[in-house]
C-alpha cells in the first residue's frame, strides 16, 4: 500500500526512507498517513508480518516523528467525551441538598441548650479516641459539624462553589461521593500525622478543600496526558490556581486547621487521578450516579448510627 508521492515498487527497506510507525489496524494507519499527507510530504504504508508500517523520506525522520507525536497528544481525548451531567437542574437540586444536609445537622446541633455538647462530644474529630477506641466514624460525622453559623456558611458557599464545577464533569453521585471521600481521607491523614492528641476537629472545610483538589488534580491529569512530559505553561494554571485558593482559603482563621485543608486538598487530588485517567462511560449511567448519591448518604448516616450507638 502507498500514499502521498511514494513508489510502490520499493519495498519496506529500500534506502531512502524508514519507518517512523506501526500499527495494527489499517484505520489507524492511515489517520496517521493522513498526517504526513498534510505535511505534503511522500509516504508508504507497507504491510509487514501482519502489521502496518508508515514509511517516510529519511531526512523527513525527524519533523515527522515529531508531528506524528503532536498529533497523538492533542487527538488523545477527541472527540471529547460528553459530560456526565450537564443538567444545570441536576447540579442545582445536589448543590441544595448539600446545604439542606448541613443546616439540618447544624440546626439539630444548636436548637436546644446542651445539643451542641453532645453532638459535637458524639462526632467530632477526636485524634485520642480514633487512634484509641477505634472510633473512624468521626472521620465522617466531624464533617457534617459546625461551630457557628459563620463557620456553616463559609462551607455551605465554598462547598456550593467547587462542587458546581465538579458535579458538571463527573456527575453528581460520582462528584458527591468523592468529595465525601476526600474529606474522609483528609481527615484520617491529619489525625495520623497529628503530633498532639489532643487535637479536635469539626467542620466541611476538609472536603470542601477535597473538592478543589479534585478540580485541579482532575485538570492536571488531563492536561498532562494531552501534553506528555513537556509539562507546557498551561498545566501549571490548574496546579497554581489551586495552590493560590487554598492559601487565600484555607490558612487564615484563629480556629483554622490548616493541615485538614491541605491534607483534604491533597485527597483530592489523589482521589482524581483513576477517574480523570481514563474514561469510565458506565458511571455515567444515571442509574449508577444515583446510587452513588445514595450511597454518600448512606455513610453518612451510618457513621451517626455507629456514633449514636456506642454512646
Amino acid at each position: 500500500m502507498t500514499g502521498g508521492e511514494g513508489n510502490p515498487g520499493l519495498s519496506g527497506g529500500e534506502p531512502g526512507r524508514v519507518p517512523v510507525a506501526r500499527f495494527r489496524r489499517l484505520k489507524a494507519a492511515n489517520e496517521y498517513a493522513l498526517v504526513v499527507l498534510s505535511m505534503k510530504l511522500p509516504y508508504w504504508l507497507i504491510e509487514e508480518e501482519g502489521r502496518y508500517v508508515l514509511y517516510v523520506p529519511a531526512e523527513n525522520e525527524e519533523a515527522v516523528r515529531d508531528q506524528l507525536e503532536r498529533y497523538r497528544r492533542e487527538s488523545r481525548y477527541w472527540p471529547p467525551v460528553e459530560r456526565t451531567d450537564p443538567s444545570l437542574s441536576v447540579s442545582s437540586m445536589s448543590i441544595w441538598a448539600y446545604c439542606l444536609v448541613l443546616g439540618a445537622f447544624f440546626y439539630v446541633s444548636h436548637g436546644t441548650s446542651g445539643a451542641r455538647e453532645e453532638w459535637f462530644a458524639l462526632g467530632r474529630l477526636d485524634a485520642e479516641r480514633i487512634l484509641e477506641t477505634g472510633e473512624w466514624y468521626r472521620t465522617v460525622t466531624a464533617l457534617t459539624l459546625h461551630a457557628d453559623i459563620g463557620h456553616l456558611a463559609g462551607n455551605l458557599a465554598g462547598g456550593a462553589l467547587f462542587a458546581f464545577f465538579l458535579i458538571r464533569v463527573l456527575g453528581a453521585g460520582l462528584g458527591w461521593l468523592l468529595i465525601l471521600m476526600s474529606g474522609i481521607l483528609g481527615n484520617t491523614v491529619n489525625v495520623l500525622a497529628h503530633a498532639d492528641r489532643s487535637h479536635f476537629s469539626v467542620g466541611a472545610s476538609t472536603a470542601v478543600f477535597g473538592a478543589l483538589g479534585l478540580i485541579v488534580g482532575y485538570q492536571l491529569v488531563r492536561e498532562w496526558r494531552s501534553s506528555g512530559w513537556r509539562w507546557p505553561k498551561r498545566l501549571w494554571i490548574p496546579l497554581g490556581g489551586g495552590l493560590v485558593l487554598l492559601g487565600f482559603l484555607g490558612a487564615g482563621g484563629e480556629r483554622t486547621d490548616v493541615l485538614a485543608h491541605l491534607w483534604g486538598f491533597l485527597a483530592g487530588m489523589v482521589l482524581a487521578l483513576p477517574v480523570a485517567w481514563k474514561d469510565w462511560a458506565w458511571i455515567r449511567s444515571v442509574k449508577v450516579q444515583a446510587v452513588l448519591a445514595v450511597l454518600s448518604l448512606t455513610v453518612v448516616a451510618a457513621s451517626w448510627m455507629t456514633a449514636f450507638a456506642g454512646s
